[in-house]
């Protein structure tokens, strides 16, 4: 009778006894609770796993972050487009944002950012120009605003950090917020105004740059159209801004002052520039704003080969 409990007792511990761990991570089988795992299961203790268990959720885990990892450098590899939507739903929609305001670079720049649909607007302080930037996006959820005319301008972080770059620090500068800015709109103007602008650039090449140019435009219809005049404004201030860069080239100024008689405005789909009978055409389109007209940055880009100027006096002009 004591042998056959004994036997009992032998089969029933036996039956209890965990798998080993060979046989667990070959059976993928989760180890069920017995009486010699359970701390005290009455009491409400943590129930304990076998040991071949704790290794197999061990592994689980470390194969977790490469994985990660691998989807991370997959969406880099597979292109711009496809890495931005990856990082801007792993970042909420808040891919390489910009916040509009004024903001301080270095210790004397001071520049100003406005979001304008899938563009922005940078203005410089003591500069009325103001620039359209293009955006594009870069690795890590990064994107860079650049100009009409190619160059950087702007570099931001998956985060929002700026760097701006400009030709006196190609290497680029960091940029902090330091304060919201006034909205940035094109400037109200009278017929008077326009004719004002034009008056005083003539005299600044006169005076300045010995340069006799005369800057035309059909006043008849600027006197019918407010938006027309206030685009036509800003064009015609850039390009006056654009060729008092370019001459600042004693050679430059030479060609130009053989070549070049009249500068005028023209309407058009898109903005460009032409050479017709030493006359300089400026083309805009009123109806896009700031985004209808060439930056002075363009149009000095252009002026070389628009000119029919060797490149290399183009070059000698930049510096």
């Amino acid at each position: 009778m004591r042998f056959e409990k004994r036997a009992r007792f032998r089969k029933f511990h036996f039956a209890c006894q965990p798998p080993t761990p060979a046989v667990a991570q070959f059976l993928e089988l989760k180890i069920a609770q017995f009486p010699s795992h359970v701390a005290d299961a009455r009491g409400g203790g943590n129930t304990l796993l076998h040991p071949a268990m704790l290794n197999i959720r061990r592994l689980r885990a470390a194969f977790r972050l490469p994985a990660l990892l691998l989807c991370v450098v997959w969406a880099i590899g597979s292109g711009a487009p496809a890495q931005a939507g990856f990082f801007e739903r792993l970042l909420g929609g808040r891919l390489g944002s910009v916040q509009e305001g004024e903001y301080a670079a270095g210790e004397k720049i001071r520049f100003q950012i406005q979001r304008d649909g899938k563009n922005y607007l940078l203005r410089f302080d003591g500069d009325p120009e103001v620039f359209v930037l293009s955006s594009d996006h870069t690795s890590m959820g990064g994107r860079t605003l650049r100009y009409d005319s190619g160059e950087m301008a702007l570099r931001v972080t998956g985060w929002g950090a700026l760097t701006l770059y400009t030709d006196s620090e190609p290497d680029g500068l960091p940029a902090v917020r330091v304060s919201d800015a006034p909205v940035l709109s094109l400037s109200t103007m009278s017929l008077q105004d326009v004719q004002f602008i034009a008056a005083q650039a003539a005299a600044k090449f006169e005076h300045d740059r010995h340069l006799r140019l005369f800057f035309i435009v059909d006043w008849s219809v600027l006197e019918t159209d407010a938006n027309l005049r206030a685009t036509a404004s800003e064009a015609m201030q850039n390009v006056a801004k654009a060729l008092d860069r370019f001459v600042t080239d004693a050679r430059a100024r030479k060609l130009v002052g053989t070549r070049l008689r009249r500068v005028t405005l023209a309407t058009g789909t898109r903005s460009g520039l032409r050479l017709e009978a030493k006359t300089l055409v400026v083309t805009f389109n009123p109806e896009q704003g700031y985004s209808g007209c060439a930056s002075s940055r363009a149009i000095w880009r252009d002026l070389p080969s628009v000119l029919n100027i060797a490149k290399k006096t183009s070059v000698s002009a930049s510096r």
